[in-house]
């Protein structure tokens, strides 16, 4: 699992932005609204696309 600090993550709404994005591209995954976190099952190519993702939907992400 890589883990990404998603700062911009600020309530469910946000949450469930990702969670459902995620789940339309099939990434396993894993969010922690608390930590403002998100932990994805992907390897380095997928990573790009998780990214890629984030950002679309207004999120920057880095890894933690």
């Amino acid at each position: 699992m890589v883990k990404l600090i998603v700062k911009d993550m600020m309530c469910q709404h946000c949450v469930k932005k990702i969670d459902n994005a995620l789940e339309d591209a099939n990434i396993k995954h894993e969010i922690n609204l608390e930590d403002k976190t998100v932990s994805v099952d992907v390897d380095s190519m997928q990573l790009l696309e998780v990214l890629e993702k984030l950002e679309n939907l207004g999120y920057s992400a880095e890894r933690a």
